[in-house]
């Protein structure tokens, strides 16, 4: 099966440079691999501003080999919880990425069947809300962190097109009918 195409700097390439730069015996503490990878200054950590390339700092990819852990990529050594030989390609990794994903929002109150429950709700009241991010973690009983939702949705939106999608809509809203 060859890989989805997603741009070079995809939440899912991200995640991929984090487990292809993993070395349990090299990096001891999530920072420790995030400056590693900030140096290296990846295409899956760039991004433009001011019609210049920029790369993300330590900081900001900690987030990333955080999310990895979280999600059950590394182990709590920063181990892979997978042989590196399995997943090297892209194609192997995006199945692997996709059904962690999953697993962790079952495991984190915040299946599929929850977030269409939580979506409905929101349509349905009255005042009817929109069905944002912030607003369905709302509706969920212990979901997982706010950041881990999002990026989440973003890899679902990504690699599971077909169960979820993440769209951006200039929405017109008036008070009393729908709030944001």
């Amino acid at each position: 099966m060859a890989a989805i195409n997603t741009t070079p700097n995809a939440i899912d390439r991200k995640l991929h440079r984090v487990v292809l730069e993993t070395d349990p015996d090299q990096f001891k503490s999530f920072i420790a691999l995030a400056r590693q990878i900030a140096t290296s200054k990846p295409q899956e950590f760039s991004y433009q501003r001011l019609g210049e390339v920029q790369y993300a700092g330590a900081g900001a990819i900690v987030t990333y080999v955080s999310f990895a852990h979280d999600i059950g990529l590394l182990d709590n050594d920063l181990k892979l919880t997978r042989p590196k030989r399995e997943i090297r390609a892209l194609e192997n990794f995006q199945p692997w990425l996709g059904d962690l994903t999953l697993q962790y929002l079952e495991a984190n109150n915040a299946s599929l069947k929850q977030i269409e429950q939580a979506i409905q709700d929101l349509s349905q009241g009255s005042p009817c809300r929109l069905s944002t991010q912030e607003n369905i973690i709302v509706k969920l009983d212990n979901p997982p962190s706010l950041r881990n939702f999002r990026f989440s949705l973003k890899i679902l939106a990504l690699l599971r097109s077909n169960a979820i999608g993440l769209a951006s809509r200039r929405v017109v809203l008036m008070d009393g009918i729908v709030e944001g």
